[in-house]
C-alpha cells in the first residue's frame, strides 16, 4: 500500500482501496487493465508494477501526497485512480513482479521465460535488461536482500541478483509434491506454497539452504495452499478451501532441519 491506500489486482481491474482505519476500508476507485493483471508491486515512491500476463508489465503513478490525502478526505473516487504510464511487453507470460531496490529495478516472474529483469527509472520507458531461465516454471518471485527466490513447480529457484543486468542462479532445491507456485520471504526464511502444503526454508545461507517446516492440513477437505504472505510474524496462507489461515511463523519451524535436496533435472 501507499499513503494510506492499498492497490490491488483481480485479474481484470486494478483497485484502490482506503485501508487508513483497517476494519472499515472502502473502495477508491477501480479502472481496467490490458491483459491478466495478476500481480502488483509498490515502490516506497507510489509507483505501481502490475504483472499483467501476456500484455507484460504495466507501470502506473499513484497520485501524489497531497493529492491522495485531499481525496481520500473527500471521497473522490476518480481523482485517486492511479494513472498508466507505460506498458513494457515481455517475453512470456508476467506472472508476479516485485521491486529490487527503492527506486529503479524490478524483476518479473515469466514462467517458461525464467526471471525478467526491468530497469523502470524512466517511468515512461522501462527497459528489459536481463533474463535468466530457471529450471521449471517461474510462477512467482520473492526478494529478500541480493537474493530473488522463484517457485517453479517442482524446485526453489535461488538466483543472485545483485548485479541486476547479470543475474546469477545460485541453486535450484526440490519441493515436495512439485506444486510450488507462490512464495514469501523474510530475514533469510523462505515460505513456499505448495500446494498440498507450505513449506519453510532457512535460506541464511544461500548456498546451504535447510528445509525447516512445514503447515498442512490433510484431513481438511479442499484445503490446497496457493500463495502466502508474511507479515510481522504472521503467515497468511490463501487456502483452496475458501479460506484465509494466519499462523504465526514460529510454529512452521519443526525438528526437521535438515538440507533442502538439491535439484537435478535427471532425477
Amino acid at each position: 500500500h501507499h499513503r494510506g491506500a492499498a492497490h490491488l489486482v483481480d485479474g481484470s481491474l486494478l483497485w484502490s482501496v482506503d485501508v487508513r482505519v483497517p476494519t472499515q476500508p472502502w473502495r477508491l476507485s477501480m479502472r481496467p487493465l490490458e491483459g491478466h493483471p495478476l500481480k502488483i508491486a509498490v515502490n516506497p515512491q507510489g509507483h505501481l508494477f502490475v504483472a499483467a500476463g501476456e500484455a507484460g508489465l504495466h507501470v502506473l503513478r499513484a497520485r501524489d501526497a497531497t493529492a491522495m490525502e485531499a481525496t481520500l478526505e473527500s471521497g473522490d473516487a476518480t481523482a485517486t485512480a492511479p494513472r498508466l504510464v507505460s506498458t513494457l511487453p515481455l517475453p512470456g507470460d508476467a506472472l508476479d513482479v516485485e521491486t529490487l531496490d527503492a527506486s529503479r529495478f524490478v524483476v518479473v516472474a515469466a514462467g517458461v521465460e525464467g526471471l525478467l529483469v526491468v530497469d523502470a527509472q524512466n517511468l515512461a520507458a522501462p527497459a528489459l535488461v536481463a533474463k535468466l531461465t530457471v529450471p521449471g516454471f517461474a510462477n512467482a518471485v520473492t526478494v529478500d536482500g541480493t537474493t530473488a527466490w522463484v517457485p517453479a513447480c517442482r524446485t526453489l529457484v535461488g538466483v543472485d541478483v545483485s548485479d541486476p543486468y547479470n543475474p546469477r542462479l545460485l541453486d535450484a532445491y526440490g519441493v515436495p509434491h512439485g506444486h510450488a507456485r507462490g512464495i514469501a520471504s523474510a530475514g533469510g526464511q523462505v515460505y513456499v506454497a505448495g500446494g498440498e502444503a507450505l513449506f519453510v526454508y532457512d535460506a541464511t545461507d544461500t548456498e546451504n539452504v535447510v528445509w525447516t517446516g512445514y503447515y498442512a492440513e490433510p484431513d481438511i477437505e479442499g484445503f490446497y495452499v496457493n500463495d502466502v504472505v508474511v507479515r510481522r510474524g504472521i503467515a497468511y496462507i490463501a487456502a483452496g478451501d475458501e479460506s484465509v489461515r494466519a499462523v504465526n511463523v514460529k510454529d512452521l519451524s519443526s525438528s526437521l532441519g535438515f538440507p533442502a535436496e538439491k535439484y537435478s533435472s535427471q532425477a
